[in-house]
């Protein structure tokens, strides 16, 4: 599961991913913040799940997933409290444990910054 440690940016200003970057052991990422505040909050950093959806895409934190076994969309999040990935139903308002999903089908239908309209 070497995937797990994989990790993408989005720029909240440019509304783009980084492509090109470097994350320190303190969780960093050198190229942008050099500690800064305001530039934390300009990035988000998401992490990879370790899991590929049904068409062998990678799946992340922040993705928007169909889980097709269900007919359900559901939005993948990370959960600091608990320090593990959960997936949170769209329509339901029910949050369940990632780990729970492992033998579902899962398909990436989009993520929470490019396709907003999915939330609604």
């Amino acid at each position: 599961m070497n995937d797990r440690f994989k990790f993408r940016i989005w720029d909240t200003f440019c509304e783009t991913w980084l492509t090109d970057f470097e994350i320190n052991q303190d969780g960093e990422i050198n190229r942008f913040f050099n500690n800064e505040e305001a530039l934390k909050r300009r990035f988000v950093l998401m992490q990879c799940t370790g899991l590929k959806d049904k068409n062998g895409k990678m799946i992340y934190e922040g993705d928007v997933v169909e889980i097709v076994t269900e007919e359900e969309n559901a939005q993948i999040i990370w959960d600091n409290d608990l320090a593990r990935f959960q997936i949170d139903y769209l329509n339901d308002n029910v949050v369940a444990d990632f780990d729970n999903f492992y033998s579902y089908e899962l398909e990436v239908i989009g993520n929470i910054y490019e396709n907003k309209e999915l939330l609604n």
